[in-house]
C-alpha cells in the first residue's frame, strides 16, 4: 500500500514500471481516492516550459481555496543542466526556490569558470576573471609569478591584462612565465577582435563559443579534474547548456544588435540574485524545491512537475545511444511519478532551442505508457497531436470538458 499518492497517480506509475523486464511483480494501491487526472502539458519550446511551470505554481499558490505554500511544489528533472531555465523563470518572478542535493546552475564551478572567460571576452580588464582563469586550464604559472604580476598592476594602476601585455619588462618573472602571460593576453585580444566582427546571429555566435571553449581546452580540464567520467560528462553538459542559454537570448528593443552588446546583455542575465544566495541551507524555508530524480527517492510533495518528458532527456541520451536496458530510466520515471501526493504534471517540449536553432523533440516513451483515461493532455504548442484514433480523441475531449466543468461547479459553490 502507498499512503502518499492518489489512485490515478499510482495507476500511472504501475503502468510505467510494469514494462521493466527485471522486476518482481507488485502493484501499488492507495486509499487516498481517485484524485485528479495527471496533466500532460506540451509547450512549443524549453523557455515556454519553464515559464508555464512558474506561472502554474503562482496560480495554484495564489488560490486561497487550495492553501498551498511554496514548499508544497517540486520540480523534478533527469539532468542537473535542466535546472537553468526553471531557476531563471523563478528568479524573474521573485519566487523563492532551493536546489536540493546540488548547487544552483550559476554556482557550479564549471559555469563560473565559463562565465569568467566570457567576462574577459567582453572586458579584458576584468581583474577578478583574469585572476581566476589565467592558470585554468593549467598553463604552468606559479604563485610567485602571479603575485609579481598582481603587485605591478597595483603599483602602476593598470589592469592585469595591461601588465601581461608588457610583461617582458618584468625581469623578476621567469622567462617561461612571461611568455605564457604575454601569449594569454595577446590571444584574448585577438579573440575579442574576432568576436566583435561577427554578426548578431545567435547560431553563428553559439558556434563561435563552442570553438572558443574548445581552443581553451576547457572540456579536457574538466575531464582531468574528475576521476568519474560520468560526472565529468555531466559538468560538460552544463557548459553546453550555458552556450545553449546564449542561443535563447532576446535583446531589449533599445539595444544595438551586435555581438558585444549581446554578450554583455547575456552576462547581466547570468548574474545570481544576491537574495538567492543562501548560507543557511539546512534551515527549512517556504521555497519551491528543485531536484534531480536521482535525489528524490523517499521524498514527497503535494504538487510535482516532472519536466523534460522527452526522448533524450528521460530516457537519457546516453542510454539510447548505448542501446542498453531502459530499466533504470523507467525506474527513475516511476520514482518521479510517485513523489506526487495530490497533483502531477508531466511537461515536455515540441521543440528545444539548441544553440539558437529549433530542434524537434519526441515524447518520452514513458508518457506514452500512461493510458489516456488517466491524464488530461494540454497542448500549448504549435504541433497537432495525433491520438490513437478518432474515437480516443473524442473521448479525451469529453473527459477534459467534464473535468473543467466539475472544477467550475466546485468553485461556484464556494
Amino acid at each position: 500500500q502507498n499512503y502518499r499518492s492518489t489512485k490515478m497517480i499510482l495507476d500511472a506509475a504501475n503502468e510505467v514500471i510494469s514494462k521493466n523486464t527485471k522486476r518482481y511483480p507488485k502493484r501499488l494501491w492507495s486509499d487516498q481516492g481517485d484524485g485528479e487526472p495527471i496533466v500532460e502539458v506540451i509547450v512549443e519550446e524549453d523557455r515556454a516550459e519553464a515559464e508555464m511551470v512558474a506561472e502554474e505554481i503562482l496560480h495554484l499558490k495564489n488560490n486561497p481555496d487550495l492553501n498551498f505554500r511554496f514548499w508544497d511544489f517540486a520540480i523534478l528533472f533527469r539532468s542537473n543542466a535542466q535546472s537553468r531555465l526553471f531557476e531563471e523563470a523563478l528568479r524573474m518572478r521573485k519566487m523563492p526556490y532551493r536546489i536540493v542535493g546540488g548547487m544552483s546552475f550559476l554556482e557550479r564551478k564549471e559555469i563560473r569558470d565559463s562565465l569568467s572567460y566570457l567576462k574577459l571576452l567582453a572586458n579584458p580588464h576584468d581583474d577578478a576573471s583574469f585572476r581566476r582563469m589565467v592558470n585554468y586550464p593549467a598553463r604552468g604559472l606559479g604563485k610567485t609569478s602571479l603575485d609579481y604580476l598582481n603587485t605591478e598592476a597595483l603599483n602602476s594602476g593598470e589592469s592585469l591584462h595591461q601588465v601581461a601585455k608588457r610583461v617582458q619588462q618584468l625581469s623578476a618573472i621567469q622567462t617561461k612565465s612571461r611568455e605564457t602571460l604575454e601569449r594569454f593576453a595577446n590571444w584574448f585580444d585577438a579573440e575579442r577582435e574576432r568576436y566583435s566582427q561577427l554578426p548578431f546571429d545567435l547560431p553563428i555566435l553559439c558556434d563561435y563559443f563552442k570553438k572558443f571553449f574548445a581552443d581553451i581546452g576547457l572540456k579536457q580540464a574538466i575531464l582531468d579534474d574528475n576521476e568519474n567520467p560520468v560526472q565529468a560528462e555531466k559538468k560538460w553538459e552544463n557548459v553546453e547548456e550555458l552556450i545553449n542559454a546564449f542561443g535563447q537570448l532576446e535583446l531589449p528593443e533599445d539595444a544595438e544588435p551586435n555581438s558585444l552588446t549581446a554578450l554583455i546583455e547575456f552576462l547581466g542575465m547570468m548574474m545570481l540574485d544576491p537574495d538567492q544566495k543562501d548560507d543557511d541551507k539546512d534551515k527549512i524555508k517556504d521555497e519551491i524545491i528543485l531536484l534531480s530524480l536521482h535525489g528524490s527517492k523517499g521524498l514527497e510533495y503535494p504538487v510535482v512537475f516532472l519536466v523534460g518528458m522527452e526522448e533524450g532527456l528521460l530516457p537519457h541520451r546516453r542510454t539510447i545511444e548505448e542501446g542498453t536496458s531502459f530499466d533504470e530510466e523507467r525506474r527513475l520515471a516511476y520514482v518521479g511519478i510517485t513523489r506526487a501526493k495530490k497533483k502531477l504534471y508531466l511537461t515536455r517540449c515540441a521543440n528545444r532551442m539548441r544553440y539558437g536553432k529549433k530542434v524537434p523533440r519526441l515524447p518520452s516513451r514513458f508518457t506514452e505508457d500512461i493510458p489516456l483515461h488517466l491524464k488530461l493532455i494540454q497542448n500549448e504548442s504549435e504541433v497537432m497531436l495525433p491520438l490513437a484514433d478518432e474515437k480516443a480523441r473524442e473521448e479525451h475531449e469529453v473527459k477534459v470538458k467534464d473535468f473543467l466543468a466539475q472544477i467550475r461547479a466546485n468553485i461556484s459553490k464556494k
